[in-house]
């Protein structure tokens, strides 16, 4: 399930190639100003994200969702606006000031550029939402210091702006496509499954966002392996890329319950069987065929962790990221190989989806 192996990637080059910065204003943001305001200034909207180490740290007006870089002195209550065209924020330009007061958890001050003075006030927000409880988005968040509030506007305009599909028979059947370029009209996802997919859509829009901003190429599609009388298996194909010859690829596994339960694929196996997986990787090998040698597999390095149940099998995925896609593709071995080591709640879902 996890995309941590992709995210530590992004999370790295972000460091390397963030071009967010201010000559003016100190980095490190207090802990007690961490997290996400919401305000005005002047009469216009916005939601203020400061990070722990100011890294991240940015705001943005509802009406244009489009992200300016701050810097954030937490002793003197100042914040810098930046072009975001620098490297470093030490060398950025800055295009505004906000001079502010702090009662609790209300700021208050003033917003001042060459041209204008504007009135800002802005109050500290708790976040409440259910939505977030997945371990994927609340990594996705923390990857980027913001909380899920912050986001919300841009969420909300993903969702009823997207074009839906309906009417899709064949498998796998796309549920949902993001991109970087998210002014794509042609976007959307298939409202059948939004109450199973929901924490991941949002995930995938908040890293859409905060990816395409920076010029990085970034798409996530959904889909579903196989649907039964009682269980949903679906699958996530994403790639990121932010330089070098290769983007990173990952691909996760979904099994949910038709009750939206969402269950863990590792526990169709044996506790044994994930712990000792010898006899797996041989079937995952004989699977994968003469791909193995075209892909440069290091066999006493290769693990697999599970994907996915399909009307044919259980598939496993290499662990790790490859540039190449057709090296990281799931391979399913078939229900009567597997057999062996699966669990008794692998052995239901197993009699389930060959019924």
């Amino acid at each position: 399930m996890k995309i941590l192996a992709m995210r530590k990637l992004v999370t790295f080059v972000l460091c390397l190639q963030v071009a967010f910065g201010t000559a003016a204003v100190a980095s490190d943001s207090s802990p007690s100003l961490q997290g996400t305001w919401v305000g005005t200034i002047g009469s216009a909207k916005v939601r203020f994200c400061i990070t722990a180490d100011d890294e991240f740290s940015s705001y943005y007006y509802e009406k244009y969702q489009k992200k300016i870089s701050i810097a954030v002195d937490s002793k003197t209550l100042q914040i810098n606006e930046l072009t975001g065209k620098s490297f470093s924020k030490e060398e950025d330009e800055v295009t505004a000031h906000m001079k502010l007061k702090r009662q609790n958890d209300q700021l208050t001050g003033t917003w001042i550029n060459n041209a204008r003075r504007l009135n800002i006030r802005l109050t500290k927000q708790k976040n409440n939402s259910q939505s977030g409880s997945t371990t994927e988005i609340r990594e996705t968040f923390e990857m980027f210091g913001c909380d899920e509030v912050f986001y919300e506007p841009i969420v909300t305009r993903f969702l009823t702006t997207r074009k839906f599909k309906k009417g899709l028979k064949e498998y796998p059947r796309d549920i949902l496509k993001v991109s970087a370029d998210q002014t794509d009209a042609d976007i959307g996802y298939d409202p059948t499954y939004l109450k199973f997919i929901y924490p991941m859509l949002r995930s995938a829009v908040v890293n859409s966002y905060e990816l395409s901003i920076r010029d990085y190429e970034f798409w996530t599609s959904m889909h579903v392996e196989y649907e039964s009388a009682e269980y949903l298996s679906m699958s996530e194909y994403g790639r990121g890329w932010g330089g070098g010859a290769h983007p990173g690829s990952y691909i996760n596994g979904f099994l949910f319950r038709k009750d939206s339960r969402l269950l863990d694929v590792g526990s169709l196996l044996t506790v044994d069987a994930l712990e000792s997986s010898e006899e797996i990787l041989t079937l995952f090998l004989k699977e994968f065929g003469e791909l193995a040698l075209d892909c440069e597999i290091n066999i006493s390095e290769l693990s697999v962790r599970v994907h996915a149940p399909t009307k044919n099998g259980l598939s496993f995925a290499p662990n790790g990221r490859n540039g190449l896609g057709d090296c990281s593709l799931p391979q399913t071995i078939p229900w009567s190989e597997i057999q062996p080591y699966l669990s008794n709640t692998g052995l239901r879902v197993m009699r389930d989806f060959i019924r």
